[in-house]
């Protein structure tokens, strides 16, 4: 049995992309996580020491992507969910991270990289 813990929605600047033009500013990306938790402790207990502190836990990865200079969607996720998995509570997750108005030659609003780690 698994529970769900949500991040969605967090929106970070980084310097993310294959070219060194689109990694000359930094440029908006979009991250979803899905913890993957057994929150019945800490549903009893009313106890934040019996879960995971989302709100550490997304300071965290703001920093991360913040800090990341990366090519590749899938790198940046990758990391994100190697940082989510150092949370004693978690047991897998599942992370998106979305780079809208992608640089390419056709009308796209995003792309998008989702990938589960145990």
């Amino acid at each position: 049995m698994s529970d769900v813990v949500r991040i969605h929605d967090l929106r970070v600047d980084t310097r993310i992309g294959w070219t060194d033009a689109e990694r000359d500013e930094p440029r908006p990306v979009v991250v979803h996580i899905d913890l993957h938790v057994d929150t019945r402790r800490a549903g009893s207990s009313d106890d934040l020491a019996d879960t995971v502190d989302y709100h550490r836990l997304t300071v965290e990865v703001a920093d991360l992507v913040r800090g990341a200079e990366v090519r590749l969607l899938e790198r940046l996720a990758e990391d994100i969910a190697d940082r989510c998995l150092t949370h004693p509570a978690v047991n897998y997750v599942v992370v998106e991270v979305q780079k809208p108005d992608p640089p390419i030659d056709e009308k796209v609003d995003l792309v998008s990289v989702r990938i589960r780690r145990p």
